[in-house]
């Protein structure tokens, strides 16, 4: 069933009893007064005579403004578009809508009174069913926080509320904020044990399903049909929800590719069908039509979904504002699709493009070459118009393989792209949930993929162009790229140089850290179904929610006090070409990644030269990766007896494959003066140390041979998007007083229960407690005259109190990634008991929070840089972490490092930052020095770089000047001296 519909259906129920409250009828009114009148109407409508109750509606509402009564006559207004609205009528709704809302600013009736409330609630519903979907939301947010504060709250208000929300954001793609707002209505519904609730929680369950269901989640989905058939089954199932059952639970098993079972439980649909005379339902046709195209019957799938469109569209109107305008619209994509599969494919634009007529609100063009200017607020369903528009950017690339002489498709196909583009950016930054914008990310990497493939060719066709569409793939390239951490740094950036108030920043900065306790303290509840911990949960998420509901207006209200503010957030400008060469010096080539289905594209860029390849990604490309990354995490494997020879062999195999296939195309064009390279890589890319990659077989096919490493020929640091690189080099970092803060903790066996030992002991191999990196931490505050803590007092308290002040965060300890949770990977910090406030585990949510002024974190624990993949977005790691607090570069370690050399490695790093050296040519020369120590060189062991790679640097590059900042003022006081000495002989003289 449509979400909507059922919200409208519930919501006027609900606005009867709030808009006609029984002590709102007035006791013994004489026969000619407003009041008399106005029980009149009240009695007609319960006796469900409308018309008699507009009748003496209209008279109550004349009389009320004659007299002068403001709070009733918007009563009465409220009434009247009440009636218009539940009439279909919704011009005449808006009109008394209007006349209320004018009464209510003029006079200034009480914002938190019942008819100013109903005015918001009736309007917010009336935009939601004409499709101005932000406007909606505006006014039911509104609504929503008043009826929470008023003393006499409206549960089921409240919870149509929520679920109209919830209806909303789903609409538009952003599934996980639906899911949150659906989870508050339940928690509301389920406080009341009526029947009638019991059916209205019933309701929230299947509306979750579906979204699940858009997510694609089948398997949620399904696990939430199933509550909500067990809670009706309880109450007696109405034809109408059997038949809204069958339905979603046969799209279910059409989704999952089902088609029979799917065909099966459709049918039972039509079945109650037959008994039931109800346009309303008719989208089962839409989805038999579905089922018979999924089983291959494509004739019979286009006469179904013809007699839906049919009984869909109204005669006189088909552009009707009706609330089944969405489905229409979706019916004409499932004609289309159908068409698509027959080949028909000029046919099949013509129903997309009626489909986009429908859906988007002022677009009435015929032409499939044109496409609507993009407007959310103007949008019916911005999910079905993505999907519309990338069939057809996809239709006209086939006519142009159908037709290669035609260039005008393959034009089409990239404007349609371009709009694309536009739409997932509007749809980005509307979205108000985290995982809604990853979810998008990566359901847009095909959509890229296919838009770069496009404009390569269209430069291929069009020579005299060239450079203008090898712009366009650049740009495609960057455009669905850590997209959430740049969205994070220009937010920042935003308030500093709107002046945001500081008031205002440490207001949401409390929020920030407010929910991350919260979210920290469900993450701990034990994963079990007692009641206890059930309702534990429950207030939690309640209690993040509302957090999230201040943080929602905080912004709200910055966004729209601070234009400024407004502008820079939400500028996506991706860099061109030029720009980035401009930052390039002689010595340096970029090349950014973008990681397709099925295609891998590089972008290279020097000083003066760009170039853009297509390369075939092999079948087995994920398989070549994690075999490089087993040879160089599993130590067991590495150095096992019997596979240590083997291992050693796959190494050299797969270094040599990756190496051909990712970086040779690009650097056999490139100058031999390049000799550092910019590496931005993309989705498992992520997980490489690119400088051990093997440019020929080494010597005596043993990994002694140092040559053979792309370390020996580039200086290499990592990115995160071109992007963010260009950006930390534009921006200033100021350095700070105190320059150097280094924590390393003291751990014992008994801190830990024997899950975490397991993986703690990865970072040593011989006991839990890391006695080098104690040493590591004091030899590098001695060198650099900076601070360190260390034993018990390297602890999680001490770190957030002081880390903010520093120049350069170094943590030496072990660390622990969490696949399941990357939010809940974490930094381990002595386990101090007495520590009241922190658990000890500086956890990545926690980290998100804070704001660090550092240039540079030196992150030396296991799998720092190291996480859960989110294609398009990243690595969900440690490192990524502090990225987002503001930190502009890192040190990383890309698996679990060893303990002694690890030590050895990041003394000589920061002996190299201190000769002035960039962070990049810094580490890489601790690593040539590290190889070329007499105990290493040559050595079968510890030359494996198992024991010298495992750290990266990305961010910015550039020096930090520790020299001359590790100096006090008694190393120059000589110098001082000597130069005034000279001055005065010089003077004498």
């Amino acid at each position: 069933m449509n979400i909507s519909s059922k919200s409208l259906l519930f919501l006027s129920i609900c606005l009867f009893f709030y808009i006609y409250p029984s002590n709102c009828i007035f006791s013994n009114p004489s026969n000619n007064t407003p009041e008399a009148f106005y029980e009149k109407g009240i009695q007609f409508f319960k006796k469900n005579q409308i018309d008699s109750f507009y009748y003496y509606f209209v008279k109550a509402n004349n009389l009320y403004k004659k007299n002068e009564s403001w709070n009733k006559y918007v009563k009465t207004c409220n009434g009247l578009a009440h009636y218009f609205w539940n009439k279909q009528q919704y011009d005449s709704t808006e009109t008394y809508l209007q006349k209320a809302s004018n009464v209510i600013q003029t006079y200034h009736i009480d914002s938190s009174s019942r008819e100013v409330v109903t005015t918001l609630q009736i309007l917010g519903a009336l935009y939601e069913t004409k499709g101005y979907y932000e406007k909606s939301a505006e006014l039911l947010h509104q609504s929503l926080e008043k009826k929470l504060k008023n003393s006499e709250k409206n549960s089921s208000l409240i919870i149509n509320t929520y679920n109209t929300l919830a209806a909303l954001y789903g609409r538009q793609g952003d599934y996980d904020a639906a899911i949150e707002y659906y989870q508050q209505a339940l928690n509301f519904a389920t406080r009341q044990q009526s029947a009638q609730q019991a059916r209205g929680i019933a309701g929230i369950y299947n509306n979750i399903a579906i979204t699940y269901q858009q997510k694609k989640d089948y398997v949620q989905a399904l696990k939430n049909f199933r509550q909500y058939y067990s809670i009706l089954s309880q109450q007696e199932f109405s034809l109408k929800e059997h038949i809204v059952f069958y339905n979603n639970l046969g799209v279910n098993y059409l989704k999952m590719e089902q088609c029979d079972t799917a065909l099966h439980y459709i049918q039972k649909a039509l079945d109650l069908l037959a008994l039931e005379d109800n346009k309303s339902y008719t989208y089962t046709y839409t989805n038999l039509g579905r089922v018979q195209r999924c089983l291959g019957n494509h004739q019979e799938a286009l006469k179904q979904l013809e007699r839906a469109l049919q009984q869909e569209i109204t005669v006189d109107n088909p552009k009707s504002t009706h609330p089944t305008v969405g489905r229409t619209g979706r019916t004409y994509k499932q004609i289309a699709i159908t068409y698509q599969e027959l080949g028909e494919l000029s046919t099949a634009l013509q129903h997309y493009q009626q489909a986009m007529i429908t859906l988007v609100n002022g677009f009435e063009q015929l032409d499939s070459t044109q496409n609507p200017t993009i407007d959310l607020s103007a949008v019916n369903s911005a999910t079905d118009l993505l999907e519309i528009l990338k069939e057809k950017a996809h239709i006209f690339s086939q006519l142009h393989e159908r037709h290669p002489d035609k260039k005008v498709y393959l034009s089409t196909a990239l404007n349609t792209y371009q709009t694309i583009d536009t739409l997932i950016t509007q749809l980005r930054q509307s979205f108000k949930v985290i995982d809604s914008k990853h979810f998008l990310t990566q359901q847009s990497i095909h959509n890229y993929e296919e838009s770069i493939q496009t404009a390569l060719h269209l430069a291929k066709y069009q020579p005299a162009e060239e450079a203008i569409y090898k712009e366009q793939a650049f740009h495609f390239v960057q455009k669905n790229k850590a997209v959430f951490l740049s969205e994070i740094l220009r937010d920042m950036k935003a308030k500093s140089f709107a002046k945001i108030p500081d008031s205002l920043r440490e207001k949401e900065q409390e929020l920030k850290i407010d929910m991350a306790f919260y979210e920290k303290k469900k993450y701990d509840i034990p994963q079990d179904t007692s009641l206890v911990n059930k309702e534990k949960k429950t207030q939690l998420e309640n209690k993040i929610f509302q957090l999230k509901q201040q943080q929602r207006d905080l912004v709200e209200h910055i966004e729209a006090t601070y234009p400024k503010y407004h502008e820079l957030k939400y500028d996506t400008q991706t860099p061109t070409i030029a720009e980035i060469q401009e930052q390039l010096s002689d010595s340096t080539a970029l090349i950014d990644y973008f990681l397709g289905d099925s295609t891998i594209f590089t972008a290279t860029i020097t000083k003066e030269t760009y170039e853009i390849k297509e390369l075939a990604k092999p079948d087995n490309f994920e398989q070549l990766v994690s075999d490089f990354r087993k040879t160089l995490t599993n130590r067991n494997y590495v150095f096992g007896d019997e596979t240590a020879f083997e291992a050693t062999n796959l190494y050299i195999e797969r270094g040599i494959q990756l190496y051909q296939l990712l970086l040779e195309p690009s650097l056999s064009q490139l100058s031999t003066d390049v000799s550092k390279l910019i590496i931005i890589p993309d989705g498992i890319l992520g997980y490489l140390n690119f400088e051990i990659l093997l440019q020929k077989l080494p010597k005596n096919g043993k990994l002694t041979d140092v040559t053979a490493y792309l370390l020996h020929r580039y200086q290499i640091s990592y990115a995160y998007s071109s992007t963010l690189w260009l950006r930390t080099l534009k921006d200033a970092y100021p350095k700070i007083e105190q320059s150097f803060a280094g924590f390393a903790p003291m751990y014992k066996e008994q801190d830990f229960d024997s899950n975490e030992a397991v993986v703690l002991r990865s970072r040593s191999s011989k006991n839990i407690d890391l006695p080098f990196a104690r040493e590591e931490v004091t030899a590098i505050a001695n060198l650099v005259n900076g601070e360190k803590w260390l034993n018990q007092k390297a602890t999680e308290q001490t770190f957030k109190s002081v880390a903010p002040d520093y120049d350069i965060l170094h943590l030496s300890m072990h660390g622990i990634f969490d696949d399941q949770n990357p939010l809940y990977s974490s930094l381990i910090f002595t386990q101090n008991q007495a520590e009241q406030k922190e658990d000890g585990y500086l956890t990545v949510a926690e980290i998100y929070n804070m704001q660090f002024k550092a240039r540079l974190a030196v992150l030396s624990a296991c799998n720092t840089g190291y996480g859960k993949l989110r294609r398009g977005e990243g690595i969900m790691s440690l490192a990524r972490a502090f990225a987002y607090s503001g930190c502009p570069s890192m040190v990383m370690s890309l698996w679990s490092v060893p303990e002694k050399t690890t030590a050895n490695i990041m003394v000589n790093f920061y002996k190299e930052l201190r000769k002035g050296e960039t962070k990049d040519a810094a580490l890489r020369k601790a690593k040539l020095a590290y190889l070329s120590d007499d105990n290493v060189e040559g050595d079968v062991l510890f030359a494996h770089p198992y024991f010298w790679a495992g750290f990266v640097p990305i961010g910015d590059m550039k020096p930090l000047n520790l020299g001359q900042s590790a100096l006090k003022w008694w190393h120059i006081l000589p110098v001082l001296l000597l130069m005034l000495i000279g001055i005065f002989l010089k003077k004498k003289n």
